[in-house]
């Protein structure tokens, strides 16, 4: 990983890519959905799948994930300015990414690094809480 983000632009930031495990403790995980891999252009991935920092940024699949929780769900419309998901993660849905880093520009392009990690991870928290959707 070091070598990875010495060499290339990388996103999130590499303070960013375990941004959601200081978010949520697997105790308050009620809901996991997964993502591919983080936002590839610069200064938007915030280290949880979906969510983005960048102001104004509305990426088609973020979008969808507000229609439905507005309309479907019911729920209050999210701050679509911010585009920030921070407000779901804190209420129980931990939105991980499968593959956590990648090289600006190329989606899928840590894909080896990660995929035994989000494999156990996922295995573990199945084994852990019976109760996750």
């Amino acid at each position: 990983m070091e070598k990875k983000y010495s060499s290339n632009n990388c996103c999130p930031e590499k303070e960013n890519i375990f941004r959601l495990f200081h978010e949520i403790s697997p105790a308050q995980i009620k809901v996991v959905i997964l993502g591919q891999d983080p936002y590839h252009l610069p200064g938007v991935a915030d280290g949880i799948a979906f969510s983005n920092k960048k102001e104004g940024h509305l990426p088609a699949t973020l979008k969808n994930i507000f229609l439905e929780l507005s309309s479907d769900l019911n729920c209050p419309m999210l701050d679509t300015e911010s585009s920030n998901l921070l407000p779901l993660v804190k209420e129980g849905v931990f939105l991980l990414n499968t593959t956590l880093s990648v090289d600006s520009g190329q989606p899928l392009s840590h894909f080896e690094l990660w995929e035994e990690f989000t494999s156990s991870l996922i295995d573990y928290l199945m084994s852990k809480k019976k109760n996750i959707v």
